[in-house]
């Protein structure tokens, strides 16, 4: 019963996860630094990021690069 419980379960290990996270990270450092030296742009281009990022990793998980679904 446990081995058939992990046999479906990445935790978060397939390439549309690790696309979404890093590319939220980046652009979050981005935001973080447009804050902090008030330059409006840095901020827009980590929104932009982190946007991109979001449609990127459900593309991949769309593409079968995701944890796939139990049955």
């Amino acid at each position: 019963m446990a081995n058939q419980f992990h046999r479906n379960n990445e935790h978060g290990q397939t390439v549309a996860a690790w696309v979404l996270t890093i590319s939220t990270i980046i652009g979050s450092a981005f935001i973080a630094v447009g804050i902090y030296l008030a330059i409006q742009i840095l901020w827009i281009i980590g929104v932009v990021i982190c946007v991109i990022g979001a449609l990127a990793g459900y593309a991949l998980h769309q593409a079968g690069y995701g944890q796939k679904l139990r049955k």
